[in-house]
């Protein structure tokens, strides 16, 4: 049976909370990370890298707009939700556990993407 831990950060983490976060990431199947600003933010630019160096499957769901991904190009598999609302988080998670496919394109332009 699947089980799922949450790892709650501030806006900005500090060294203590991107350790935990890699610590919780190690070993699971999949990590899911909910960024906020984070091209705003190095320290959850940060804590992701540290979560994917860990080497399990990670996830990158940008809550607020889609600019964080240009932060770290590296990672694979990355939502722009847009909003934190309870419809928001389901429709993320239905891509992420596959029960709709992705459509669409970004309404605005990222370097280097």
């Amino acid at each position: 049976m699947p089980t799922a831990e949450d790892v709650v950060v501030s806006q900005s983490p500090n060294e203590e909370q991107i350790q935990a976060a890699a610590e919780s990431a190690r070993g699971r199947d999949l990590v899911i990370v909910g960024t906020n600003n984070g091209h705003l933010y190095p320290a959850q630019a940060e804590l992701v890298r540290r979560v994917a160096a860990t080497g399990s499957r990670v996830v990158v769901i940008a809550m607020r707009n889609p600019y964080d991904v240009s932060t770290f190009p590296e990672i694979g598999t990355y939502i722009a939700a847009y909003g934190y609302r309870d419809c928001n988080l389901r429709a993320a998670a239905e891509l992420v556990f596959g029960r709709v496919a992705p459509v669409g394109a970004l309404p605005v332009t990222i370097p280097g993407l």
